[in-house]
């Protein structure tokens, strides 16, 4: 576990994508805030995930600006939308 697993923390400065997201193929659906480096990972939901992306949080963030508004999540949440237009939820991710 690192000491600060905030979206701001300057020890994980990264997101993990998917190919079609960082493509900009697919928008992002879910966002999901799990333990360790590479912690904050974001979704589509549509096309299979074949080959993670590492991307800078500030260039995700130029991507889809409404992720601020789930930066905040805690550990072993994700929040979850059906479009890019629909509002954020979030919910605790099932064990």
């Amino acid at each position: 576990m690192i000491a600060d697993e905030s979206w701001d923390s300057a020890l994980d400065p990264i997101v993990i994508a998917t190919e079609a997201v960082a493509e900009k193929r697919q928008d992002i659906l879910r966002v999901v805030h799990q333990e360790g480096h590479g912690g904050w990972q974001v979704y589509d939901d549509v096309e299979p995930l074949t080959s993670p992306v590492v991307i800078l949080k500030e260039e995700i963030l130029k991507l889809d600006s409404t992720l601020k508004e789930v930066t905040e999540i805690k550990v072993g949440y994700e929040a979850y939308r059906s479009d890019r237009v629909s509002a954020w939820k979030i919910r605790r991710i099932a064990r």
